[in-house]
């Protein structure tokens, strides 16, 4: 598919700890000749091994390693606030490092002191949110947790909270992926010329429909990959698959929270726990229909992974799946919360088998050409290059693959 030339805009740094899709986009950015500097809390071999030039890349790796071993002694349970800490200082150690660039990209928490920095050497700051408005989503998980007489832990941290919003108060612009997100901020009183909404890219390489065959094929076969969380909706799954009568494999850890929840359902699904993301594309050619039931999302990477594997998508609202699912012709996008939907539209594919084929080709379809992370990026650097230009960013319409709702609900 012929693409015009990306705009002549060098310059771009990116700052993140951890990895998410941020090595994706620095990869496409050098490609582009628009990388600056990437500073990941990673070892370098990591960026690299993603295909970021190892001279590109600045490491605070210490900052990294404290928060993983925080983490493995579950430190933030008894210390809220250690977490914090760990971004602040990997925060702090890349704004003593900041060299110019056009403009500077940070991931949320860790973007404070970076921004600022990078606003005295004449950049123009953008903070990328995966996920909704941090303040959003605290409430709307605290509704959650106590709907099922849950304690959060780690518990909800303050000094997170007000740290997010002040990089989002200070930040010139807020890149976020899913229309559901925006709308999150709307609803938080974030103007919409200050909100870059770009979805993300998949792997097409990696994830495409296998030419593998059923072993057995009369099994109707549902499946989620991702942590098995409260946050996650795993809970209204598992009441829906019983609801349904059909089979359910799940991938993923298992958090604590979700033991008295798969206590209740035991026999009525297969745990797989942690497999590599390399493996998922042939487990996926076993299954039928891939079931994303989140109360809270950005934008589930895994939904358009499983449609380019050719799996229709039951996802709900707080997905960001709105914009990648085509409501009834690639899958079927439910409220959050409803398991009684799930379970209607689980039976409706198990029993129409003609619906059930037509859905897997369309999503296979639906996914040709698609946004890989090199579209992704050259979106980003066109926003960029807007910003840089003082102009406001472009507006997609809601929906760009899908109708969804259009306003903010949090059931």
């Amino acid at each position: 598919m012929a693409m015009n030339p990306p705009p002549k805009f060098p310059g771009v740094s990116i700052s993140l700890m951890g990895r998410a899709h941020g090595f994706n986009l620095a990869a496409e950015l050098a490609k582009l000749g628009h990388l600056d500097t990437l500073y990941s809390s990673q070892p370098r071999f990591r960026s690299t091994q993603w295909g970021v030039p190892r001279e590109r890349v600045k490491v605070t790796p210490a900052w990294e390693v404290a928060r993983q071993l925080g983490a493995r002694a579950r430190l933030q349970n008894r210390l809220p606030h250690f977490t914090y800490m760990t971004f602040d200082a990997h925060d702090r150690a890349v704004a003593r490092r900041l060299r110019p660039a056009h403009v500077v990209v940070a991931w949320y928490h860790v973007g404070l002191h970076t921004l600022r920095r990078a606003r005295e050497l004449g950049a123009k700051t953008i903070i990328e949110r995966g996920s909704t408005h941090m303040r959003f989503q605290q409430e709307l998980l605290d509704e959650e947790f106590a709907r099922w007489g849950q304690v959060r832990v780690p518990p909800r941290d303050p000094w997170m909270i007000e740290r997010a919003e002040r990089e989002y108060a200070e930040a010139d612009a807020i890149a976020v992926p899913s229309h559901w997100v925006l709308r999150s901020f709307l609803a938080m009183g974030v103007p919409r010329e200050k909100l870059i909404h770009v979805p993300y890219g998949v792997d097409l390489e990696e994830f495409r429909p296998g030419h593998g065959q059923r072993q057995d094929p009369s099994t109707f076969r549902a499946v989620f990959a991702g942590a098995i969380t409260i946050q996650k909706g795993v809970h209204y799954l598992l009441e829906a698959v019983h609801q349904a009568g059909v089979e359910l494999w799940l991938f993923g850890g298992v958090h604590p929270e979700m033991n008295p929840f798969l206590a209740r359902h035991e026999g009525r699904f297969r745990l797989f726990g942690h497999v590599p993301q390399r493996t998922l594309r042939d487990r996926y050619t076993r299954c039928d229909v891939f079931v994303m039931p989140s109360v809270q999302e950005g934008l589930a990477m895994v939904i358009p992974q499983a449609l380019a594997c050719g799996l229709p998508v039951i996802c709900t609202t707080n997905t960001g799946g709105e914009d990648v699912v085509r409501q009834g012709e690639t899958g079927f996008i439910v409220p959050a919360r409803r398991p009684d939907l799930i379970a209607e539209r689980l039976a409706q594919l198990r029993d129409d088998p003609d619906l059930l084929a037509s859905m897997k080709a369309a999503a296979r379809r639906s996914m040709e050409g698609h946004r890989g992370w090199g579209e992704y990026a050259r979106d980003l650097v066109t926003e960029y290059t807007r910003l840089a230009a003082g102009e406001p960013a472009t507006p997609r319409p809601a929906g760009a693959w899908a109708v969804g709702p259009q306003g903010v609900n949090r059931a």
